[in-house]
């Protein structure tokens, strides 16, 4: 059985994810999701910045029902 694969992409206005799913044997669309990324994003090194940046990929995750941890 082939991992399920899901991209992530953190920017500066958007953070983006799709999930990828085998059927017969080739890979297939399943989810796409985006959530805005918090106002300082990653610019900022606060831990309370950067736990907003976490729990919004958590929350599109979650959104999106990804349901795998392997993520490029």
């Amino acid at each position: 059985m082939a991992k399920k694969i899901f991209g992530l992409d953190i920017g500066t206005a958007l953070i983006k994810a799709v999930f990828l799913d085998e059927k017969n044997g080739r890979r297939v669309l399943s989810s796409v999701g985006q959530r805005l990324t918090p106002a300082k994003g990653l610019r900022s090194e606060s831990p309370l910045d950067l736990d907003l940046v976490s729990s919004t990929i958590k929350e599109l995750v979650f959104q999106s029902k990804i349901d795998t941890k392997f993520v490029n």
